[in-house]
């Protein structure tokens, strides 16, 4: 005969797991015969349920975590498209430029022709020298060649003197033979004697000179000779100096243009074979957008199941040493403020955070995070691919302690109480997160 007694209880129990309020086992041990079978089917269903609900509740923040990478994927894929538009662009003044260097150039090509004509001009000038050199020679060799006759004539007059004092003295003999009728003719050959004279003096004067000026004349050809050959040498060196300093240039910017341009047919070509896979690249982004808002959807939906079904009832006043949660949290804020800690490298997170779990046996996981919600150290390894979703993560990294209500794992699979910490940057700035979960279990109360 079934009991009224145990007919209420059993309803009660039927109505509370009915509620989703799965925490508190059906205790079968306080019925009796027909109805302890009933209960203890109740509690193996409501384990099941329970465990569903468990796993459950922590595919929903996977979800929502792996929701979150998408999404920042598909963001960072929009931003490559982005900047595959922007260099696209950029390519596009590249082609601008490189039409404008070629302009250049040939500007310079022409600024070079007009060199080599001024260079043909200097050649002409220079042969137009050596024609004015040789034509100066050639007058110095003729005025050489006049004062050579000078020479000769000046000769012929010093004999015709000689001649003449000759004569005036032999004049002079006969004047004196002939006495008194002699003395006027004596006179005229005194006189003739005084011009032989002046005559031979103006003849040497006249030699001295001419001397000098042949002297002058020959150091002027000589002169005018080497100053030919200088003058030529320097220009021709000059020239072929320029010459093949211009070449250079013009091979250069030559080859400049060539090289640009060949950039240029490169960056197009790129472009070319990018432009076409691009809308490939943006459905699949597209795609991969739906899909995460779909995810999103998923996630929510399931976070919104799970919210109906108070799994963690009998935890949320589950016993945990107060002082023992403020013991740790205080631990983990002198943590944070460590350099090991600080400086995010993952090596000096997991060496100080691998003894901090081993001196706590309270404590079921202990982590920490960058900036983006990326774990840099997790043991037992973390079951989310990034903690942005966590309400945790998002209060430590706006700079404040965190100590959140029971919730079930994503590590451990078991009710916990998770506290984090923020780490502070330059400035007191939060640069990254560290957190601990906390077991709740009232068979561990105390334990340190």
């Amino acid at each position: 005969i079934l009991s009224t007694r145990a007919l209420v209880l059993f309803r009660t129990e039927l109505e509370r797991l009915a509620a989703g309020r799965l925490a508190a086992p059906v205790d079968a041990t306080a019925y009796r015969g027909p109805w302890r079978e009933l209960a203890a089917f109740a509690e193996s269903l409501r384990r099941l349920v329970s465990g569903f609900i468990t796993e459950l509740e922590v595919t929903a923040a996977q979800v929502a975590s792996a929701v979150e990478q998408m999404e920042m994927a598909v963001a960072r894929a929009a931003g490559l498209a982005d900047a595959h538009t922007e260099l696209r662009t950029a390519a596009s003044s590249v082609d601008a430029v490189t039409q404008k260097l070629a302009e250049a150039v040939s500007a310079g090509g022409e600024a070079l022709a007009r060199a080599n004509r001024a260079l043909r001009a200097v050649r002409a000038g220079a042969k137009d020298i050596d024609a004015t050199v040789d034509a100066t020679s050639r007058k110095l060799d003729d005025i050489g060649g006049s004062l050579s006759r000078i020479d000769d004539i000046l000769a012929r007059i010093g004999e015709i003197a000689d001649c003449t004092r000759l004569l005036s003295f032999n004049a002079a003999i006969e004047a004196a033979r002939a006495g008194v009728h002699g003395q006027g003719f004596a006179v005229v050959a005194q006189e003739v004697k005084k011009l032989a004279d002046r005559s031979s003096q103006a003849v040497e004067e006249t030699a001295t000179v001419t001397e000098v000026i042949k002297k002058d004349v020959q150091q002027a050809v000589a002169a005018a000779i080497k100053n030919q050959e200088d003058v030529r040498t320097l220009i021709m060196d000059a020239v072929a100096e320029v010459d093949a300093s211009l070449e250079a240039h013009r091979t250069s910017l030559a080859r400049i243009v060539d090289e640009a341009r060949a950039m240029q047919r490169e960056i197009n070509n790129y472009f070319s074979r990018v432009g076409s896979h691009l809308q490939e690249w943006e459905d699949a982004v597209a795609e991969l957008r739906n899909t995460a808002a779909l995810l999103r959807r998923v996630g929510e939906s399931l976070a919104a199941t799970v919210g109906k079904i108070t799994v963690n009832g009998g935890y949320a006043g589950g016993r945990y040493n107060e002082e023992t949660l403020a013991a740790i949290t205080a631990e983990l804020q002198r943590l944070a403020s460590q350099p090991e800690i600080k400086s995010l490298n993952p090596r000096t997170h997991a060496q100080v955070l691998q003894s901090f779990l081993a001196d706590e046996p309270l404590l079921e996981a202990v982590y920490s995070n960058r900036a983006d919600g990326s774990f840099i150290f997790s043991a037992p390894p973390a079951g989310l691919a990034n903690a942005r979703v966590r309400a945790w993560w998002q209060e430590a990294m706006a700079g404040r302690i965190y100590r959140s209500p029971v919730y079930v794992s994503a590590i451990t699979r078991r009710p916990c109480l998770t506290v984090a910490v923020p780490i502070p940057g330059p400035g007191g700035r939060p640069v990254g997160v560290l957190g601990a979960d906390l077991a709740v279990n009232g068979t561990r109360e105390g334990a340190r």
